[in-house]
């Protein structure tokens, strides 16, 4: 039988339409990929400080510190395997010292401090490692961040003294912050969809993303870290911004080539002033409360059509994207509205423009109950969990972090899948973020293949916080028996 030339015709019609549509909707795709403000002079020695306390085991301390060794010849190897003619630029160097008085003597250039949790009384959201540039030192906090409840029925960030961090997240926090040391800032797309997955489901693009992915294991040193940081640096890796050349291959190339001179990207201070409409803002039911974002770009930079890209990172460490274009004269302003639902505690928010990021531009804000301002925690106080408070605050067998909410939201509103959620929650148990206990001997045979709709029910009221954890862990310990979920 012939088939007719018309309908041979329209088939490769929507064929082509197709294909035209799905390149379209791949190119709309935008990513930043912003540096700061730091900039080496020379090939860096980290330095490793022996922790000093003592409620960590010496076995624990020696495997952080051997950590860190790694993370920083994981970022050496990957810069000199993409050098053709001269590896000695890109160097990083690692020591180990026992102590911060050793390091001043020393000739480290960028110390690696392990600490329980941030001092800085800025610090009242959930972070779990820092660069600080002055005095250039990377902070790891290896305690697991929690939330306990206050006499006024809020709750603050508190930290369990009795839980470490898995060491795949302490090894990518590492990775992370070692790469805000070599002038790195956070990879992100203009597609909030596509942010989640990033830290959710899929493995990212860059170990810079914003967020600790929920698989830390899969959030590596990618091209896109390499290329970035040569284009920063240029042909001469390091070097760059020294007085000092660099110096020639060990071994030349047999048969010498020039090597184009690439122009390093000097650091820009891009905004002239970033404000807030509210440092505290207190929500109450039934309300929104709106908060308003207004700033200008340096005129010295500005062009007309180019986005500023604001990322929110909210208390739990989750983060989202708003992308605006400002003015003609360089003027951004937005709005963020806020209800009882909201997240209680201290929002961060980080502006980029034209693949620039000044950190001493990021502007702070603190949403709490209307009536309640000490939803979060005091100048000079963190307070940690230890097992005496986690009796009091009725948490001694439940250990669901806040931000663990927001996956089970997105699940009950079908924004990600049913195996995605399943398979986290697998990983949360294996890891010992959620506990569960009593459970009955598990069925040889699952009786149920998907997840019931009473579960994307319970998880919706959870999200939500009309039923308790243990109501929660109640459903996972059904779906842990019926085999749906396997641990």
């Amino acid at each position: 039988m012939e088939i007719p030339r018309t309908f041979i015709i329209i088939c490769i019609l929507a064929i082509f339409a197709l294909s035209f549509l799905n390149a379209k909707e791949a190119s709309s795709l935008e990513i930043s990929f912003p540096s700061n403000s730091f900039r080496l002079e020379a090939p860096p020695t980290y330095c490793g400080i022996d922790i000093n306390d003592s409620s960590v085991s010496s076995t624990q301390k020696e495997n952080w510190l051997s950590m860190a060794k790694v993370a920083v010849s994981d970022w050496k190897d990957s810069l000199q395997s993409s050098e053709t003619f001269n590896t000695s630029i890109w160097e990083m160097d690692y020591v180990q010292v026992t102590s911060e008085e050793e390091y001043q003597s020393s000739n480290c250039d960028i110390p690696i401090v392990f600490k329980p949790y941030p001092d800085e009384t800025e610090f009242k959201f959930e972070i779990a490692g820092l660069f600080k540039y002055p005095p250039n030192v990377v902070e790891i906090f290896y305690l697991t961040p929690t939330l306990c409840p206050t006499s006024s029925g809020s709750k603050i960030q508190c930290y369990d003294e009795s839980s470490y961090r898995s060491n795949d997240q302490i090894f990518t926090i590492l990775l992370h912050e070692i790469g805000h040391t070599i002038s790195l800032d956070h990879y992100i797309s203009d597609d909030n969809e596509v942010n989640k997955k990033w830290f959710t489901t899929d493995p990212p693009p860059s170990v810079m993303i914003p967020t600790l992915h929920f698989n830390p294991s899969l959030q590596k040193i990618t091209n896109n870290d390499v290329e970035k940081v040569r284009a920063i640096y240029g042909t001469d890796g390091f070097y760059a911004f020294s007085p000092k050349p660099a110096p020639p291959p060990s071994t030349p190339s047999p048969i010498p080539q020039p090597i184009p001179r690439k122009p390093e990207v000097i650091p820009v201070f891009p905004f002239d002033s970033i404000e807030l409409s509210h440092d505290v803002l207190q929500v109450e039911r039934y309300k929104k409360e709106t908060l308003t974002i207004a700033g200008d770009v340096s005129e010295g930079i500005f062009l007309r059509g180019i986005p500023v890209y604001l990322v929110v990172f909210n208390p739990d460490s989750t983060t989202y994207v708003l992308k605006i274009t400002p003015t003609r004269n360089g003027h951004f302003e937005t709005i963020i509205q806020f209800d009882s639902n909201s997240q209680k505690g201290t929002y961060r928010i980080e502006a980029y423009y034209m693949e620039n990021h000044d950190k001493n531009a990021d502007v702070f804000f603190d949403v709490v109950d209307k009536g309640d301002e000490t939803g979060t925690a005091q100048p000079g106080s963190v307070p940690r969990l230890d097992s005496q408070t986690q009796s009091e605050a009725g948490v001694n067998s439940l250990k669901i972090p806040d931000w663990v909410r927001k996956y089970a939201k997105w699940f009950s509103e079908g924004l990600i899948g049913e195996s995605d959620f399943t398979n986290s929650i697998e990983y949360m148990i294996k890891q010992g973020t959620i506990e569960i206990q009593d459970l009955k001997p598990k069925s040889s045979i699952a009786t149920q293949r998907n997840v019931p709709e009473w579960f994307k029910i319970n998880a919706k009221w959870w999200s939500q916080g009309q039923i308790s954890d243990t109501d929660f862990v109640k459903g996972i310990q059904y779906l842990v028996e019926q085999r749906i979920i396997r641990v």
